[in-house]
């Protein structure tokens, strides 16, 4: 009798060790900075759900995370607000980790604030001058956004094979936003194609919010109609995007009918829904899609679909990632001391993406997986236009290297 009731002891004590220790925490508090106003409020809205999905999965996971907390705040796609809120995740809410910021000026001027303080930083923003290409970059900066060098090389890959059959022409019109990112590619383009494309024309719109491209398209307009343009090549973005391909399309400069031109942007694939069947027959990077051949994407895209009753996109794949590959490493060094998640963070472990094996590259901290390219489609499992790969995924190593590295966290 004595011994089954120490063993029945024993048995209880074991269940509350474990009980105890699935309530242990490591205090983790994580801070979210979207844009939720302003012309990438859309895009926000999905890195704010990506967020909390990871956030909440590794909650309900118990120890490291148990007692994990998050907060949010607004960057209104400035940049002065954007530094403004960061300083009050860490000064008020004392966060250690930060996943947020979709506009590059917003990221660039929070990352002196990273910096600073030490907080990890994870932005989903493309320029290179985030990390790779600036000798200023934050060793505390980890980004799982395709950095514009991978995505307009995957976007160039493509093209370069259209071009060799003879499904895309040589000559291109250049519509750039004039704002970090979009210089940022800009460079990248001309770099990557002044082998085998021509630049017929060149227009650079100021600001996140323009929506007027009637001039911009007249001048388009004007080229194709005296044969001197085949496609269109940009990188707008939100709302700018939406309105300027409603405008073309409504002018009759682009499409896949004869005398129309294609479209051909590394990030046409974040507004696809707005944007909605113009968009149909358009080529693009594909950083995300939701019908990605993996278990893993299955999964991802079940889970968002019952916590949020929404699809995920990129911006809630890449936020969902990051949270991810920061928790790998926290779960290995069993710690959130900074210096040993460095250590943990620079050592390239691979973690299983719903896109596919991702690790932070350790020179800059910048994300290397495999990158596809295709063109927007229908189909019918979902309401909305999707993309889908051309050809098979450039690789990751091939697709990052070329870049000079100028970053430096010595």
């Amino acid at each position: 009798m004595k011994r089954k009731l120490f063993v029945v002891l024993l048995v209880i004590l074991a269940f509350s060790w474990v009980s105890l220790a699935n309530a242990a925490g490591l205090g983790i508090k994580w801070g979210l900075l979207p844009p939720l106003t302003g012309p990438f409020a859309t895009l926000g809205k999905h890195q704010v759900q990506g967020s909390i999905l990871a956030l909440e999965e590794l909650k309900a996971g118990g120890d490291p995370f148990a007692d994990l907390k998050w907060f949010q705040e607004d960057t209104t796609l400035k940049a002065p607000v954007a530094v403004q809120k960061a300083e009050k995740l860490i000064e008020k809410n004392g966060v250690q980790f930060i996943t947020g910021c979709i506009s590059s000026s917003s990221a660039l001027a929070a990352r002196e604030v990273i910096d600073r303080h030490k907080v990890f930083f994870n932005p989903t923003v493309g320029t290179n001058m985030f990390n790779t290409a600036d000798p200023k970059a934050s060793r505390y900066g980890f980004r799982t956004e395709l950095m514009t060098w991978q995505a307009t090389g995957a976007l160039v890959h493509l093209v370069r094979g259209l071009v060799d059959k003879g499904k895309l022409g040589k000559r291109h019109w250049l519509v750039i936003p004039e704002y970090a990112y979009g210089l940022s590619m800009r460079k990248t383009w001309r770099e990557k194609t002044k082998d085998f494309l021509t630049e017929v024309g060149y227009s650079g719109e100021k600001g996140f919010g323009l929506k007027d491209h009637s001039a911009i398209i007249t001048q388009i307009a004007a080229a194709r109609d005296a044969g001197k343009v085949d496609f269109i090549a940009t990188c707008l973005l939100g709302s700018p995007l939406v309105t300027f391909m409603q405008q073309a399309h409504a002018a009759g400069l682009i499409g896949t009918e004869k005398g129309k031109l294609p479209v051909v942007d590394p990030i046409l694939k974040f507004n696809i829904r707005e944007i909605g069947d113009i968009s149909v027959g358009h080529y693009t990077t594909i950083r995300y899609s939701v019908i990605h051949k993996s278990r893993t994407n299955k999964k991802f895209v079940e889970a968002y679909h019952k916590r949020w009753n929404d699809y995920p996109e990129n911006f809630g794949h890449n936020a969902y990632v990051a949270v991810k590959m920061m928790a790998q490493a926290i779960k290995r060094a069993k710690s959130i001391d900074r210096d040993k998640l460095l250590v943990e963070l620079e050592k390239e472990k691979k973690y299983n993406a719903p896109m596919g094996r991702s690790y932070f590259r350790a020179s800059d901290h910048q994300i290397v997986r495999n990158i596809a390219a295709g063109q927007i489609v229908k189909v019918p499992e979902y309401p909305f236009p999707v993309a889908k790969q051309i050809g098979k995924m450039l690789n990751g190593e091939e697709a990052i290297a070329g870049i000079e590295v100028k970053c430096s966290f010595k």
